[in-house]
């Protein structure tokens, strides 16, 4: 849940997010997703953590919202919307130290709710 306001709004390359953490989800739900986005758009933007990529560039990891980034997928888009927050955007030294101390098993839960 979102509880502080973005700064602004990232159009973020689709391409070069990953998701970690991939699940199964019921179609009937998957396809009201995609029937909601194509008609009134996305109204709950996605949550990703941004990260240096393995060629230097910015690369992210999805925090919240694998149903609307794969329903933008399905519907062609190559861009997603999501919040930019002053405490998202690190210097790269303290990338890698979040990425450390953020990797799975470090102890640190992060929850979407729904």
């Amino acid at each position: 849940m979102m509880t502080d306001t973005p700064e602004s709004v990232t159009l973020v390359p689709i391409d070069r997010i990953e998701v970690l953490n991939s699940r199964d989800r019921n179609m009937k739900v998957f396809e009201e997703i995609v029937e909601n986005i194509r008609t009134i758009g996305l109204k709950k933007p996605i949550t990703v953590t941004e990260r240096e990529g393995a060629d230097g560039s910015a690369a992210f990891l999805l925090v919240c919202g694998e149903g609307r980034l794969n329903a933008f997928r399905l519907l062609g888009e190559t861009h997603i919307p999501t919040p930019t927050r002053a405490t998202q955007r690190r210097s790269s030294g303290a990338n890698r130290e979040a990425r450390t101390r953020d990797e799975p098993g470090a102890g640190k839960i992060q929850t979407c709710r729904r």
